[in-house]
């Protein structure tokens, strides 16, 4: 862990000592409400961004000075990993604005509620995870020109960049607009 190397401990997970931070990890977390997604997961995510800015609001007192790390949009993608990264409109016109907007709008009511430190970083490079180069490769009618020079998938990599450009959009408008 980055916070172990640098000699800190990590946030507890439980507990009410909240003076090192507050953790509200979650594995599987999404921006989006499963059932604001264009074809719903199975199941039911419990851990949307609302959830969590609602846990946050419980605590804002103790935590309005501290950093506000929230880690969105990956598990959004992969819900709909072949459908999405085989449709490049599906993702420019309806999956990344419906993400982006909803962590947009999640950063606003954070702020609303007095948080003022951000730490906000886009998606990995898709097309470099085993997985994913295992799905692309076997796709009827892949060549050589479907990998980048890294050997990664164009077809999961491409998403992933223009998410995070839009995602950088994203952040030079907060930084335009709250200077704070």
């Amino acid at each position: 862990m980055v916070s172990q190397a640098f000699g800190h401990s990590l946030a507890p997970t439980y507990g009410t000592n909240f003076s090192r931070g507050i953790n509200f990890g979650n594995a599987g977390c999404t921006a989006s409400f499963p059932a604001s997604f264009v074809v719903p997961p199975q199941g039911r995510n419990p851990f949307a961004l609302e959830i969590r800015i609602g846990e946050y609001r419980r605590v804002q007192k103790l935590v309005q000075s501290f950093l506000s790390c929230f880690i969105l949009g990956g598990n959004d993608f992969n819900n709909y990993n072949l459908f999405y990264y085989s449709n490049q409109t599906a993702i420019e016109q309806i999956l990344v604005p419906n993400i982006l907007g909803v962590i947009k709008e999640g950063i606003q009511k954070l702020i609303k509620y007095g948080a003022m430190n951000f730490l906000i970083w886009g998606l990995t490079a898709q097309g470099c995870a085993s997985i994913n180069l295992a799905q692309a490769t076997s796709l009827p009618f892949t060549t050589a020109g479907d990998y980048d020079q890294l050997g990664c998938s164009k077809r999961y990599n491409n998403p992933s960049i223009y998410y995070n450009q839009k995602l950088m959009d994203l952040v030079d408008e907060f930084r335009a607009n709250y200077t704070d």
